[in-house]
């Protein structure tokens, strides 16, 4: 072999796996107290329903039910602050559009006076 021989090079792409990653909370969420409600309820039920659990595999299920709650809870209320701002936003166009539609009007009046 020299220095001009043809050399062949295959390469194939390797996919690393995945691991389960991580949650993270907007800590914001601590202090609503309907959130709180929520978890101490998910809690409760947790341990109720796991009794006879050995102990590290029940805190595992309740940090799982914390985050299953904290993204059911997390969505809804994003969801419902992208309808209030909708609906505020169709307000505000509407007022625009009532206050254009006055602004005609008064021109046309002051157009008939004089």
């Amino acid at each position: 072999m020299t220095d001009h021989s043809l050399v062949e090079l295959k390469l194939h792409k390797i996919q690393p796996e995945r691991g389960p990653g991580y949650f993270k909370i907007n800590n914001s969420i601590l202090l609503d107290t309907q959130y709180q409600a929520q978890i101490k309820q998910e809690i409760f039920n947790t341990v109720q329903d796991n009794k006879d659990a050995n102990p590290n595999t029940l805190w595992e299920v309740i940090k799982g039910n914390i985050r299953n709650t904290t993204i059911r809870y997390t969505s809804f209320q994003q969801k419902e602050t992208h309808k209030l701002e909708a609906e505020t936003i169709k307000i505000i166009e509407t007022l625009e559009k009532q206050m254009h539609e006055k602004t005609n009007d008064t021109t046309d009046i002051e157009n008939e006076i004089t």
